[in-house]
């Protein structure tokens, strides 16, 4: 199955992406620190657009009150970095349905 990745610079543009190909993302990964909206404002937002979407969220401080909310709930699996492509990989594909 061909998988199809969408870009985004920050988290507000990361929404727009989502708004737009709602149907064909199911996996998005956040860091908890972005420029213009962090992982952590665009998580609620996230779920008003998809709230059945995975997310995989970075965060370099596992130990961030933001990373530890957010760790908690259902949809999100949070991966400390650094972690490398294997780790990321199969990350993404442990949530696959």
């Amino acid at each position: 199955q061909e998988m199809q990745i969408f870009s985004a610079q920050n988290g507000k543009e990361g929404l727009q992406l989502l708004r737009d190909n709602v149907k064909a993302i199911d996996t998005v990964l956040l860091d908890i620190s972005m420029p213009v909206m962090s992982g952590y404002e665009a998580y609620p937002e996230i779920l008003k657009i998809n709230p059945d979407v995975n997310i995989i969220i970075f965060s370099g401080n596992i130990n961030d009150k933001r990373a530890q909310d957010l760790k908690n709930q259902d949809n999100i699996t949070l991966l400390q970095k650094p972690f490398t492509h294997k780790q990321l990989i199969s990350t993404i594909l442990s949530q696959k349905k």
